[in-house]
């Protein structure tokens, strides 16, 4: 009969009240001849997808189990992003609620290093603009109070522009061109504070750019840029000239030319050119941020190749602040997960092995939550954020007990005997609506014909389960 390995509270994450009883509530349990290769986890968790449609009761009521040595049930939540801990180890609760709740937020601000919370953002900034990343506060900690307010509202900005080393904001932008080219990032000033003027008009009405080029420190226009270059690469950022002043002739054309960068990478504050890059790493891997050269002016050689050709990065992992590479990483952990942005490293150089490893597994994260310094799971998160974000968890439980001897109708072909379970939503309208549709999907996806599945129903009394000591009914907790 095989080994039961469904997905149990006890096992992975710690519930009380009702989400307990959901784990008992409903059950489709099938027994069939077909053999175990075809049960597969995809198979088991669209049939508590069917489930969920046809019961109307929504995935936070139903349940997945599997029995078979060697299938599990998926577990999946829909996060795009978990929330950096703070430094100090301390769950969500210290973020400024109203931020989590008015904005479509893709990765929260990490705190500074300070540890302080998000209360000094410009609330106004947060609630009136779609930021896939706020922007890191400043090393001094400043706020956002000093951003053009005018032009935050007008521009859709992917990540809005970290403000100057010496503060300042971007009043010396030129107005005109901010409104009439859709920027995903606005070009950092000048350290001068130099405008855009200076740039070429041609060429911002001409190209689709992603993020102007900051103007040379000397304030030259875009006439030194290598013309071709411009026409024939499609670049959402254009590359920042060298700190001399220097046009494009000396970044490396093969690199251009055979890569697709959203952002070029800056170049050394010592005025070297990519070629110090790793160039396997830039022929290799999709990379829509490459990641900045250390302020000491290490190239990427110190990278884990392993980790970069393995792996599609959205962005790389800024190397910690003493030049560590990423060797540190769960080997493990990056082959098996999709992840748009890799975690960094703790301060301390920890690998991922803190993590918990059925969250990591089971769950499509855009960016795995940075574990908490003393290497806590998840459960210090604030329950209040999960309810509030758009989460599909799914609860249905699909019993499937393969490589049964089964003859019906004096054939041994494809067949089975199932039964779907449930508190409520029994009757024969509904059951015929179960049937149609269980029945589909058994039939699409194992190739067990309709004439050769027979569903029995069964509608428990609450009064009829028990858990922790009691029955559902005297709990309370679940109702048809």
């Amino acid at each position: 009969m095989g080994q039961s390995h469904y997905l149990s509270a006890k096992q992975n994450f710690k519930f009380t009240g009702p989400e307990i009883v959901a784990f008992i509530m409903p059950l489709f349990r099938l027994e069939t001849n077909v053999p175990r290769s075809k049960i597969t986890p995809e198979f088991l968790d669209l049939t508590t997808t069917v489930m969920a449609e046809t019961l109307g009761r929504g995935k936070e009521y139903c349940m997945a189990e599997v029995i078979s040595p060697h299938i599990t049930q998926v577990w999946s939540t829909n996060l795009s992003v978990l929330v950096p801990v703070l430094h100090g180890g301390s769950d969500i609760s210290s973020y400024n609620p109203g931020l989590v709740r008015n904005t479509n937020l893709s990765v929260l601000v990490p705190v500074l290093h300070g540890g302080s919370d998000l209360s000094s953002y410009n609330p106004g900034l947060v609630r009136n603009t779609n930021l896939s990343v706020l922007v890191p506060v400043l090393h001094g900690g400043s706020d956002l109070s000093s951003y053009n307010p005018g032009l935050v509202r007008n521009t859709n900005l992917s990540v809005l522009v970290p403000v100057l080393h010496g503060g300042s904001d971007l009043s010396s932008y030129n107005p005109g061109l901010v409104r009439n080219t859709n920027l995903s990032v606005l070009v950092p000033v000048l350290h001068g504070g130099s405008d855009l003027s200076s740039y070429n008009p041609g060429l911002v009405r001409n190209t689709n750019l992603s993020v102007l080029v900051p103007v040379l420190h000397g304030g030259s226009d875009l006439s030194s840029y290598n013309p071709g270059l411009v026409r024939n690469t499609n670049l959402s950022v254009l590359v920042p000239v060298l700190h001399g002043g220097s046009d494009l002739s000396s970044y490396n054309p093969g690199l251009v030319r055979n890569t697709n960068l959203s952002v070029l990478v800056p170049v050394l504050h010592g005025g070297s050119d990519l070629s110090s890059y790793n160039p396997g790493l830039v022929r290799n891997t999709n990379l829509s941020v490459l990641v900045p050269v250390l302020h000491g002016g290490s190239d990427l050689s110190s990278y884990n190749p392993g980790l970069v050709r393995n792996t599609n990065l959205s962005v790389l992992v800024p190397v910690l602040h003493g030049g560590s590479d990423l060797s540190s990483y769960n080997p493990g952990l990056v082959r098996n997960t999709n992840l748009s942005v890799l975690v960094p490293v703790l301060h301390g150089g920890s690998d991922l092995s803190s993590y918990n490893p059925g969250l990591v597994r089971n769950t499509n994260l855009s960016v795995l939550v940075p574990v908490l310094h003393g290497g806590s799971d998840l459960s210090s998160y604030n329950p209040g954020l999960v309810r509030n974000t758009n989460l599909s968890v799914l609860f249905c439980m699909a019993e499937v007990i393969p490589d049964v001897l089964l003859s019906w109708k004096g054939s041994t072909a494809p067949a089975g005997n199932a039964m779907l379970l449930c508190i409520g939503l029994m009757g024969p309208e509904d059951n015929q609506r179960h049937a149609a549709a269980l029945s589909e999907h058994v039939f699409k996806h194992l190739g067990i014909p309709k004439d050769r599945l027979l569903i029995e129903f069964n509608d428990v009394k609450d009064s009829d389960v028990g858990f922790n000591g009691m029955t559902v009914d005297a709990l309370g907790l679940f109702k048809k």
